[in-house]
């Protein structure tokens, strides 16, 4: 672990990821022109998680997320407490997978199979699996500010192109369905952030300070694209985050802006999955004494199958996105952490070794 790393560059990155392509689906799908409001109770959502999973880690810093677990829980509970978060993490990056080959198949690779499009995607996944942890953490730091440059640069070109209007009525949207894009989105873009805990990443600096541009950061990107195109507009077109861009046209030296931010969302793409997946080979690294790095690559053609399989049919796929996943992350993450949360606070000498 590097201690000098400020870990807000992996939550950077992985929120953005998820925002950008698998989330804001819930959002057009129900908050609509009211998004702006779930992002920012999304947020607040998302803060409280994450200093609620970092108290858990700081509580014994000389022990990994897995140990942890084991000693709070008791080996069994924790063993089996493991091996859940793992499974969901392999289902989650199989979904976000499944998402990324179904954009590239649709905008860019409309003639390439879907199957070579995987493989190609998840190379650099294969390059990186078997490095140290710090690979991942200091590939972070580059992505982080490469997005937000990007994206300061997008909001600044859409500007012009704002009409409030957009944003109304603001009754329209049912409550229930408020609720509901505030569960969905809460729940696949800040409980995934769990993962990073597997990587043994170093202390959260200036938290309030790193939480409030990544509010910014989404809040930016949400506003934008209603903001500029309309919630009917939103409604009609695939992947109108994207969408949106196209708005801005060339820059002065003749390069699109929507190319260079989907080459910053592919960029996180492959950081997220590659996070999603350390978590589960340094699980299993802990469980299997003689760890082979073949293994690692077994995960990843599981993720790739996995990926091809449960999604072939789109209708299954966009079923489970929109009524399942959320509730798999919220019982299997958010529940279980709680759980952990409540008891290290409840019996703190029970634990304190």
């Amino acid at each position: 672990m590097n201690k000098d790393i400020d870990s807000f560059h992996s939550y950077k990155v992985i929120i953005f990821s998820l925002v950008y392509g698998l989330s804001f689906y819930y959002l057009k799908t129900f908050s609509k022109q009211n998004s702006w409001l779930i992002v920012i109770l999304a947020n607040i959502l998302g803060f409280l998680f994450i200093k609620m999973t970092m108290t858990i880690k700081n509580k014994y810093k000389d022990k990994n997320i897995y140990e942890i677990n084991k000693l709070i829980l008791g080996n069994h509970i924790g063993l089996l407490t493991n091996i859940i978060f793992s499974i969901i993490f392999i289902l989650l990056s199989a979904t976000i997978s499944w998402h990324l080959f179904i954009f590239l198949k649709t905008n860019f690779l409309t003639k390439t199979p879907i199957l070579l499009i995987a493989v190609m995607s998840f190379l650099p996944i294969f390059y990186s699996i078997n490095k140290n942890n710090l690979v991942i953490i200091k590939s972070n730091v580059i992505f982080s500010f490469i997005i937000l440059i990007l994206t300061i640069i997008a909001v600044i070109f859409l500007i012009p192109q704002v009409e409030f209007e957009n944003l109304k009525p603001f009754a329209e949207v049912e409550k229930s369905n408020m609720i509901y894009a505030l569960f969905c989105f809460f729940s696949t873009v800040y409980l995934p952030t769990y993962a990073l805990t597997g990587l043994n990443i170093g202390k959260l600096k200036n938290i309030y300070k790193n939480f409030t541009k990544i509010t910014l950061l989404t809040l930016s990107i949400v506003l934008s694209t209603f903001l500029v195109l309309g919630k009917n507009i939103v409604d009609m077109v695939d992947f109108p985050e994207f969408f949106v861009l196209r708005k801005i046209g060339l820059l002065a030296n003749g390069t699109r802006i929507d190319s260079l931010i989907i080459i910053g969302w592919l960029l996180s793409i492959y950081s997220v999955n590659t996070t999603l997946i350390f978590f589960v080979r340094n699980f299993l690294k802990t469980e299997i004494k003689n760890y082979k790095n073949s293994y690692s690559y077994i995960l990843i053609i599981l993720v790739i199958i996995l990926s091809l399989s449960i999604f072939k049919n789109v209708t299954i796929g966009k079923t489970f996105i929109l009524k399942f996943l959320p509730y798999i992350l919220f019982i299997g993450i958010f529940i279980i952490n709680l759980i952990i949360f409540l008891i290290i606070k409840k019996k703190p000498k029970m634990v304190s070794h």
